[in-house]
């Protein structure tokens, strides 16, 4: 399972599965969402992408007669606990970087004068389906298509780097996405093949994206805090100190991913 086998052809039929995906996501769903209110925006994009992720993943696994498939989280009994094992593991890992940034990079975290809103609970229940239309579509049936027929190197790669190039944006630069996405992109893989599940990887990237909400580094919609900076230099230090932080967690999902290489050659050999 691990060769090369028919590898250029699942690279051009995994573009054309993306390609799809991609147009209801970023042009049908947002058309949806605009016949509801903004605090609902977000949960019909979710809803309609991830239900649009299944539907390739199904039509995809019925042409692809070689694929095994694995990440059956849904059907998985503990898939609630798997996801909260994730969400647990995210939450803590940002609120290590979050620390840090208090502590060394100069950041402070400020109340945003945040007032309970029926559409604000609507919109973080929003950030649940974002998280996992993303994760079926990116280390779903591609990440584990590519993992059967090339190895877990090459499936972590090759999602890792059409991760980051999906979240490029006129707000979100080609260095930011590799900076970010990229590097998360990475550990999703490696929790996704460990956990054999999306449930896992979905956690950790729902307590991600909802921690970043609630700090303010999303905007100001549904923050409870805002970072500020008294000076130019703290704000230079702190994004010095983020810049650390992702360098060290690529330096982790890339020799984690090769351990996990190396290991599994060791038990198969």
């Amino acid at each position: 399972m691990g060769g090369n086998k028919n590898l250029v052809p699942m690279l051009l039929y995994l573009l054309l599965f993306w390609a799809g995906w991609l147009l209801v996501t970023r042009a049908v769903a947002p058309l949806l969402a605009g016949f509801f209110h903004a605090g609902a925006q977000a949960l019909v994009i979710g809803l309609t992408g991830t239900a649009t992720a299944v539907l390739a993943t199904w039509l995809a696994r019925r042409k692809d007669r070689s694929y095994i498939p694995r990440n059956e989280a849904v059907l998985r009994a503990a898939v609630l606990l798997h996801f909260l094992k994730g969400f647990l593991a995210g939450a803590f890992l940002l609120a290590l970087i979050v620390l840090s940034l208090v502590a060394i990079g100069g950041m402070r975290l400020e109340s945003a004068g945040w007032q309970p809103e029926p559409e604000l609970i609507v919109f973080y229940a929003g950030i649940i389906p974002l998280a996992l239309m993303e994760e079926i579509a990116f280390r779903g049936y591609p990440f584990e298509a590519l993992q059967q027929r090339a190895g877990l190197g090459t499936a972590q790669f090759v999602t890792a780097v059409c991760f980051a190039l999906y979240h490029i944006s006129p707000h979100y630069s080609l260095q930011q996405a590799f900076a970010g996405p990229f590097v998360w992109a990475l550990l999703f893989g490696l929790a996704a093949a460990w956990s054999r599940g999306l449930a896992v990887p979905t956690g950790m990237h729902a307590a991600l994206n909802l921690g970043q909400v609630l700090l303010g580094m999303k905007g100001k919609t549904g923050a409870l805090f805002q970072p500020v900076f008294r000076n130019a230099p703290d704000a230079v230090k702190s994004n010095h100190t983020g810049l650390a932080w992702q360098a060290i967690l690529l330096a982790a999902g890339i020799l984690l991913t090769w351990y996990s290489i190396r290991r599994k050659k060791t038990v198969d050999g």
